[in-house]
């Protein structure tokens, strides 16, 4: 007997027995080709980290990522299994208006082809790799316009820029009736209650994690999450940096059936070999709109100073923490002064005598009590300069009203346009690509000007002598110029 799969936009499902039949079959495929794992440095060996299926144990239904089924077709014809292979309709979406500003036009036209590949391509899943700059947000916007369905942004920490952004954009009103944020559990049930149907919902992506998973409150919410995209008629589906939380916006793709699927992204990868073995299937070359089109405009400049730190000291487990290099720099006087002479050293010589009014310096370090430190220092050395910190809290205003901001790459790495960012300084040793493009995409064109890229590593540490060989390959290849030296 054949084999059922039924397909639908974003996932396909299939009756898997816990026991017998053809199950050890599929779960094999599953361990194989849909499952991550981790290295345990205390049993040596590598163990289960997560899959990305969902699995329904009381209907013993398998739902698998929609990129998968030519894979599991190969798989059950190579194990002699017969199958058939039906469709499962999106489910029901609600028609809106929503219109354009007059003022905004396709400023290039990259623009113009990416909001035409959004509206036009008939697969329901579209995938927009633009360069930092150049309008993720906007070309997505208009797509949303050029739709004409209720729609769901799926963000995580950028909520209310979304909602400025879509205002900024469209003629939508300023009204909940219109515009709506799903942010912790108080806002679906008051919009439950309300019985309100939005025409576009900004989501923080925490939320609709708990919301998923039926954690604590949200188990009693009128509607589960399944149910959820239907009532309010979610026709588009736009998801904000796919790169970052991949295992949580691929459990929500198998909890969906919505006909238009957006993937944002600066850049389509992941750093753990494992895990983009996966990535790359789940989001192929083909759904990459824009990922081989990239304008150099910065100069990058890798520079190694000479600390004597205890590496020992530095690794965990699970390998090198930067957390923990940065307790041994701040541990004496004498390693904090060393290194922070050299960052004004670097400063001296790429920011200062360049900058011009109103131009910014953007400083990345990993911990809050290294950022306060810095902060301090530099506020008591240069009291002509407005110097900031700028972690979890701390109000977005701030990028457009100081000249130096001190963050994480966590706060600041993604998602923040800083006007007149002259130039960016990286002092975290990280060997992930996606991170490092991020990091590297704060900086925007500046007309008449050439964007600065500055990456600190020790030159003492083997780990950040090895990390920052990778991130050197990887600004190489996205950058007008690129230097390696180390101070005296």
């Amino acid at each position: 007997m054949a084999i059922k799969i039924l397909r639908g936009p974003t996932y396909f499902v299939m009756k898997v027995p816990a026991y017998g039949d053809y199950s050890s079959y599929i779960w094999s495929f599953v361990s194989r080709n849909v499952t991550d794992y981790e290295f345990d440095p205390k049993i040596k060996r590598y163990k289960f980290a997560r899959n990305y299926i969902r699995y329904d144990k009381s209907s013993q239904y398998m739902y698998l990522p929609i990129e998968m089924l030519p894979l599991m077709q190969t798989y059950l014809d190579y194990g002699h299994l017969e199958s058939e292979i039906g469709v499962l309709p999106a489910s029901p979406t609600r028609d809106i208006e929503l219109e354009i500003k007059p003022q905004f036009k396709d400023r290039t036209e990259k623009q113009t082809n990416a909001i035409s590949y959004l509206i036009n391509d008939p697969s329901p899943r579209r995938g927009l790799q633009l360069q930092t700059g150049v309008g993720k947000t906007y070309c997505s916007i208009r797509a949303i316009v050029g739709l004409h369905k209720a729609a769901l942004i799926i963000t995580s920490g950028l909520t209310e820029q979304w909602i400025s952004e879509v205002q900024n954009f469209t003629n939508i009103g300023e009204n909940e009736d219109d515009i709506y944020t799903l942010k912790e559990y108080t806002s679906l049930m008051r919009l439950f209650r309300s019985g309100r149907k939005p025409k576009v919902f900004v989501a923080s992506l925490e939320t609709l994690r708990a919301y998923m998973h039926g954690e604590g409150k949200y188990a009693n919410l009128p509607c589960n999450f399944q149910e959820f995209f239907p009532h309010f008629g979610i026709g588009t589906k736009v998801m904000d940096e796919v790169h970052m939380n991949f295992h949580t916006t691929t459990q929500i793709d198998l909890r969906t059936r919505i006909p238009n699927n957006i993937y944002l992204t600066a850049t389509f990868t992941k750093s753990d070999a494992g895990t983009k073995k996966i990535f790359d299937i789940i989001y192929p070359e083909k759904m990459r709109f824009g990922a081989n089109d990239y304008k150099k405009y910065v100069i990058a400049y890798f520079i190694g100073y000479n600390l004597l730190i205890s590496e020992k000291k530095c690794i965990t487990p699970r390998g090198y923490s930067h957390a923990r290099y940065e307790a041994q720099v701040m541990k004496t006087d004498r390693n904090f002064n060393f290194f922070y002479d050299q960052l004004i050293l670097v400063m001296e010589m790429y920011f200062l005598p360049e900058r011009k009014p109103g131009q910014k310096l953007l400083i990345f370090f990993h911990t809050i009590q290294m950022i306060t430190l810095i902060v301090k220092r530099l506020k008591k050395q240069f009291p002509h300069l407005k110097v900031t910190e700028y972690i979890a809290e701390t109000d977005e205003e701030v990028l457009n009203r100081y000249d130096i901001i001190v963050s994480t790459h966590k706060s600041c790495g993604t998602g923040k346009d800083i006007k007149k960012l002259k130039c960016v300084i990286n002092t975290c040793s990280m060997k992930a690509e996606g991170l490092t493009i991020q990091v590297l995409g704060r900086l925007r064109e500046l007309p008449g000007e050439t964007p600065i890229y500055i990456d600190m590593y020790n030159a003492q540490m083997q780990s950040h002598v090895r990390h920052k060989d990778e991130r050197f390959m990887i600004v190489a290849g996205k950058t007008l110029k690129i230097n390696d030296f180390q101070l005296r």
